[in-house]
């Protein structure tokens, strides 16, 4: 036996799946996805979110993917993120547009519920 040890944990995995069931935990009937462009480890999570979704027979109703080069503030893409109803939304992202999102989904009126992945945002 080795004296090493690997404990194991949810993984990017069960830290997606968990962000969608604490909404849906929490109420939300309306789950948006909001990532960021070109950032692969966001994209995989926005993937996994709409897995975690399709295992409880949802949709999500707008995956919207926000680009910090041709929209700074991510409002534009916040406003489609929160428009159709929408109550409950998994952002990811780089942590520089992560810090934007929140702020960004504020400016829209955006009163709902909003989770990401453990580590996901920056500090403050």
């Amino acid at each position: 036996m080795s004296s090493a040890s690997f404990p194991l944990g949810p993984s990017v995995v069960g830290t997606t799946y968990g962000a969608v069931y604490d909404l849906l935990d929490h109420g939300a009937k309306k789950i948006s996805l909001f990532g960021a462009a070109n950032n692969p480890a966001a994209n995989s999570i926005v993937q996994l979110a709409k897995q975690a979704l399709a295992e409880v027979n949802i949709t999500p109703v707008n995956v919207v993917v926000g680009d910090t080069s041709t929209d700074p503030t991510l409002n534009t893409a916040a406003a489609k993120a929160v428009s159709g109803g929408t109550d409950g939304i998994v952002i990811t992202g780089a942590p520089p547009s992560m810090a934007k999102s929140v702020p960004a989904l504020k400016a829209q009126g955006y009163k709902g519920l909003i989770a990401t992945i453990d580590g996901a945002l920056p500090g403050p």
